[in-house]
């Protein structure tokens, strides 16, 4: 009986379940995906700054460097003479780019230099701006070029390692340009700026990573390493990329950087990254040393890995601000304001300060949680002065509340101070958010993507995901159900499944016996093995022709005292009434005794010759 009762139940559900309509608000209302787990690493609306910028390893990176000097100089003359160490660094570098980045970058050689260009893709279609990295492989004679240029080669190859990690919907380029210190100087570079001006080629933002390993100590920390910037142009064009590095540093790391425009810069025209300013890009960034004057083993046979002035943590770190400033600004999400958190502690008359690069008129709103004792918020303005302050002698342990909103107008890195006027350490979860426009064409970077934002507002399949979000899911625009396996793209990206892939119809999210498919069939949660919460499982109510929807624990469907939680606990069909009948011992017994009774009585009489 309880197999046909299941069997019907089955039935009608196959045949009767309602289709399920989802609708989406044409504006940006925050329900746009973001990293969908299981789909793939795609990014978007997530800031994924300090992870990348923790993935960088000074162990790995200093290996590079090891292993590209270990061969000696990698001098050329000229592009005849690319041979012996040259050439070997040429092939190590191809094997590392293709092993480190699981073959995920497009590799290509270009130019007679043999520059090695090595693309990885991002996800979004058509042509968009790029973030390029560069660095030289070659060295001058008779200098193994630890620092010159094996340090930019080994943050090239572990920025290429962190980054491919992950789907970034721009391109990142990572270039090894050859013949540096060849006769004429820059030729790889010269050629490499060439053929992206002849392609067209739109750069985000360009870094070349020079020598970044010598520290020679004594200085403060925030005078140790130049971020170089092409002077004259709109603060986006420009300074800011260099703001952004020292603002990944405060918020991440310890802040080493200096920012510097060109005109200030004693080697901007001798770098790689001026060739590309001769081929009219912009958007240039030279990395160096702060002090490579006192650098008595730059270009000489001192030039190795082991050079006791060289500082592999600050290596490590300035990397880490160049992945950190990559993936921050692909973080940026349709219709979402950037938005920074951290967590720090403040030793009593102490101050944390935090950088915030401002490109547009916005609001810089301030959220906290601290206890342990009072604080003051302040904002100051790139030349040192408050825009700002709000002191809260009292605390919110508990929950997150808006401490200071206040508007800012002039470009420019700004500075948010946390002072704890408290006689104890306080700790401080910080929230800052703020609007911006990266790219300085007057549009807030909330209010456009580097995707038409019409995208955002069609759906061609009416499956409740836009056409734009389709692209940045990789999902199919014109097919309610990408991979055909029965579950609608929505309805898989809600549940945090895998829309492009078919596998995941018949596997078991939560482990409850029910496949995400019946999971869909029965509109149960694939997370949650007891969808209504009711204690029963909704395999068992299902099982049992229950309804695992509705919280009917305490019901007893067949009238038998047992209701279904406890038939669930006992192990029974509760649909099936199995009242226990009065124990048969209650009634063998008497029926025993007065049999027993007469057989005595009969013996008694037999026995007894009064009775007679």
């Amino acid at each position: 009986m309880r197999e046909h009762l299941v069997l019907g139940f089955l039935l009608i559900v196959v045949i009767f379940t309602p289709v399920l309509a989802y609708t989406l608000s044409p504006e940006p209302d925050g329900k746009t995906p973001m990293i969908v787990e299981g789909v793939s690493n795609r990014v978007y609306g997530v800031n994924l700054a300090q992870e990348v910028y923790s993935a960088i390893s000074q162990e790995i990176y200093m290996q590079h460097v090891i292993k590209l000097t270990e061969n000696g100089s990698r001098y050329i003359m000229d592009y005849s003479s690319i041979r012996g160490p040259n050439a070997a660094a040429r092939d190590w570098i191809l094997e590392e780019l293709d092993s480190l980045s699981g073959d995920r970058l497009q590799i290509e050689l270009l130019g007679h230099y043999d520059n090695i260009i090595a693309t990885l893709p991002g996800y979004l279609p058509g042509d968009h701006p790029a973030f390029v990295i560069t660095a030289h492989y070659d060295s001058v004679e008779d200098s193994p070029g630890a620092n010159g240029d094996a340090s930019g080669i080994a943050a090239i190859l572990e920025l290429a390692r962190v980054m491919s990690e992950y789907e970034w919907p721009l391109d990142i380029v990572f270039v090894a340009l050859n013949g540096h210190d060849a006769q004429g100087a820059m030729q790889g570079a010269r050629e490499v700026a060439t053929s992206f001006r002849n392609n067209d080629k739109e750069i985000m933002a360009l870094y070349n990573i020079d020598t970044i390993l010598y520290d020679r100590g004594g200085m403060t920390a925030d005078n140790r390493v130049i971020f170089s910037y092409l002077d004259g142009q709109p603060y986006q064009v420009g300074e800011y990329w260099a703001d952004l590095a020292e603002m990944m540093g405060t918020l991440y790391g310890i802040d080493t950087v200096t920012r510097m425009s060109s005109v200030g810069f004693d080697y901007w025209e001798s770098a790689d990254s001026y060739q590309f300013v001769t081929s009219d890009y912009h958007r240039i960034l030279c990395v160096f040393e702060s002090r490579v004057n006192w650098d008595t083993a730059y270009h000489t046979p001192a030039d190795t890995w082991d050079y006791s002035r060289y500082n592999y943590a600050l290596a490590r770190d300035i990397t880490g601000y160049i992945a950190a400033s990559m993936a921050f600004t692909m973080s940026r999400a349709y219709g979402h304001i950037n938005h920074i958190e951290d967590e720090t502690y403040i030793s009593p008359a102490f101050a944390t300060e935090y950088s915030v690069a401002i490109t547009a008129p916005t609001r810089i709103n301030i959220s906290a949680r601290w206890y342990g004792g009072g604080a003051t918020f302040s904002v100051y303005n790139p030349d040192g002065i408050m825009v700002d302050t709000a002191p809260h002698n009292e605390t919110s342990p508990w929950n997150m509340v808006r401490v200071l909103s206040t508007s800012v107008s002039t470009p420019g890195l700004y500075t948010v101070v946390i002072n704890n006027h408290a006689q104890q350490t306080i700790g401080v979860d910080l929230e800052i958010e703020y609007d911006s426009d990266a790219d300085g064409n007057g549009v807030l970077d909330s209010k456009e993507y580097w995707l038409d934002t019409a995208l955002f507002h069609t759906d061609d399949d009416n499956d409740g995901i836009s056409n734009a979000e389709e692209i940045i899911l990789g999902t199919d625009p014109s097919s309610a159900d990408t991979d055909q396996d029965g579950l609608p793209d929505l309805w898989e990206v809600e549940n945090g499944l895998n829309p492009i892939d078919a596998n995941d119809a018949q596997s078991d999210l939560d482990g409850d016996g029910l496949t995400n498919l019946a999971e869909y069939e029965y509109s149960l949660n694939p997370r949650d093995p007891d969808s209504d919460s009711d204690t029963l499982p909704d395999s068992w109510e299902i099982e049992y022709g229950l309804d695992p929807l509705v919280n009917d624990a305490e019901e007893d469907p067949d009238g038998d005292g047992w209701t279904n939680a406890e038939e669930f606990a006992r192990g029974t069909d509760p649909l099936v009434s199995d009242s226990v009948e009065e124990p048969q011992l209650w009634y063998v017994i008497p029926v025993s005794v007065v049999v027993l009774a007469g057989v005595g009585l009969a013996v008694s009489r037999r026995l007894d010759p009064l009775r007679e």
